[in-house]
Formats: C-alpha cells, sequence, structure tokens
C-alpha cells in the first residue's frame, strides 16, 4: 500500500508540474555523471529527500515485512528500478501523450501499481 501511495504520488507531482517534471528527466546533465561509482551513484540519487531515497525505503519496508520477497539478481535496486519505470512512463504518458485523452486514470494507475505489488510478493518460484 505505500509504495502504491509512494508511485501515485510520483504520478500526481508530474501531473500537476509538467513543465518541471520534464526539465528534470530531458538533460543529461541532472542524470548519473558517467564517471560515477555505483556506490557514489546510489549516495547521489538516496539524499535526505529525494524521491528515489523514498522509493528504496517503500521497497525495503517491503521487503523487511515479507510483502516483497527478493531472489538473486532481482533485490532492492532491481524492484526499484523496476518500480519507477512503471511509475515514470506512467507519468510520461499523462503529461505527453496522453495529455487530452478521456479517461479517468486514476483508478487504472492504482490498479497497475496494485498488480505490480503482488508481483514483487511473488518470489524466485513464480513464472519461472
Amino acid at each position: 500500500e505505500y509504495l502504491m501511495e509512494v508511485g501515485l504520488a510520483y504520478i500526481d507531482f508530474a501531473v500537476r508540474n509538467p513543465d518541471f517534471f520534464n526539465l528534470m528527466f530531458s538533460s543529461p546533465a541532472t542524470g548519473v555523471p558517467a564517471e560515477m561509482s555505483p556506490s557514489e551513484a546510489i549516495a547521489e540519487m538516496t539524499v535526505e529527500g529525494s524521491s528515489f531515497g523514498l522509493l528504496l525505503t517503500a521497497i525495503q519496508r517491503g521487503i523487511d515485512q515479507g510483502v516483497f520477497i527478493t531472489k538473486p539478481g532481482y533485490e532492492l535496486l532491481e524492484m526499484a528500478f523496476s518500480a519507477w519505470s512503471i511509475v515514470h512512463g506512467m507519468a510520461l504518458l499523462r503529461i505527453g501523450h496522453l495529455a487530452n485523452f478521456p479517461m479517468n486514470f486514476a483508478p487504472v494507475e492504482r490498479e497497475a501499481l496494485r498488480r505490480f505489488g503482488l508481483g514483487l510478493g511473488q518470489g524466485a518460484d513464480a513464472g519461472e
């Protein structure tokens, strides 16, 4: 539930601030520099109050509570990348290509994120 609310808040921010959201992600200068090590990049992306830090906290909470199940090669960072990709894609579609599409997106976004969360709880044996 917490992860879903974090994701919905991300999408809502994009919808309410489309110009700022696009600016944040449209320039390589705002991304991770090529010379950064993975640990430096993670430290940079998880400064206090960052959206990625909130996402990591939400997923770690689910792992700690046994709601999300890790497996080798698909642990905290991989889950965070997947979750971020989903909500970022939804956000970009909402403020771009589908900005004027006549649809109530809120229940669809909620259900998609609910199902994603259920998938994180499936563990190593599901779908293999």
